[in-house]
């Protein structure tokens, strides 16, 4: 056994002893600090002291606002799924055939061909956002 592994089992041993006498009667715990109140909260009026006791239940109805509040909430002040329903309200959805869309790529692959990729990308993306696809 190496001297490093012998002084460590000797701490190990002399941590344990330790705990066992009673490390609390060598370190005793101190007593808790009980505090008292300056003079300005003891002389204050009682509306004051309500005032302030009072501040916690205020809080706890704005946070109680703010959960009903469509700007700091939308999802629960709105319901299940009605938001989304809100948020494309005035999206209008088209409707185009595979006929329609097969002549769209077909214009732009032509595009592409004749050397304009810039006018081929604005067609793809006004495509794009003829069928509500989103381009992030």
């Amino acid at each position: 056994m190496s001297r490093l592994k012998k002084l460590k089992i000797e701490n190990i041993k002399n941590a344990n002893e330790l705990l066992e006498k009673g490390h609390a009667t060598q370190y005793p715990s101190q007593e808790p600090v009980v505090l008292k109140p300056s003079g300005n909260v003891t002389k204050a009026s009682k509306s004051f002291i309500n005032k302030m006791n009072n501040l916690n239940e205020a809080d706890e109805f704005q946070k109680r606002q703010d959960r009903l509040t469509p700007g700091k909430n939308p999802e629960e002040f709105y319901g299940d799924g009605s938001l989304d329903r809100l948020r494309n309200m005035g999206v209008e959805k088209v409707e185009m055939s595979k006929e329609e869309i097969i002549k769209n790529l077909w214009q732009i692959k032509g595009l592409i061909v004749d050397g304009s990729p810039e006018m081929a990308m604005k067609r793809i993306t006004l495509l794009l956002g003829e069928l509500g696809v989103d381009e992030s």
